[in-house]
């Protein structure tokens, strides 16, 4: 007559096979999960800088597009931290046919002031700009031509790579005044 044994459970040895492949399980996940939060991070840090330079440069050449000429006395042209001003008849003061838009870098930030009012920040906080070049060219039409520089990057104290982020727009605009 064969016994045959009544097993209620599992062995010791099984129990550390099933904990060894669920350990591996585990670091294999939160490995894939931690590339994925690292992807996402880098991703969100380019989008940011992507969209407050491109934001800032259609800002400043559409304004170009429509201003009448360079007031030279205040722009600083040909510098990393550039600054522009315009004379234009786009949005101009009541009472004057033609207003000043001027377009600077101030400790990282892009700003527009506009004659009779104040400073505006056309960048957030979340991005840092590292230069704003202005460089004045005459086409052979005769139209001042203004190119601009824009590099930015990611305002962040990290040092890790997956936070970080940097670009570098140009855009050149011809002066046309009012359509």
């Amino acid at each position: 007559m064969i016994k045959s044994k009544n097993n209620k459970g599992f062995s010791l040895v099984e129990v550390l096979m099933y904990v060894a492949v669920l350990g591996i399980m585990i670091s294999v996940i939160a490995s894939f999960l931690s590339d994925v939060l690292k992807t996402n991070s880098k991703s969100q840090a380019k989008q940011a800088v992507s969209n407050n330079i491109t934001l800032a440069l259609s800002t400043i050449s559409s304004e170009i597009r429509y201003a009448k000429n360079i007031y030279t006395p205040t722009s600083v042209l040909s510098s990393n931290a550039g600054q522009l001003s315009l004379e234009t008849e786009l949005n101009a003061v009541a009472g004057h046919a033609t207003t000043f838009v001027d377009f600077y870098l101030d400790n990282g930030v892009v700003y527009e002031k506009r004659e009779g009012s104040a400073s505006s920040r056309i960048t957030s906080d979340r991005v840092f700009v590292t230069k704003l070049r202005f460089e004045k060219y005459t086409a052979t039409s005769g139209e001042d031509t203004v190119r601009t520089i824009i590099d930015g990057r990611i305002n962040t104290a990290s040092a890790r790579p997956e936070d970080q982020a940097t670009i570098s727009l140009t855009s050149t605009s011809a002066l046309r005044g009012n359509y």
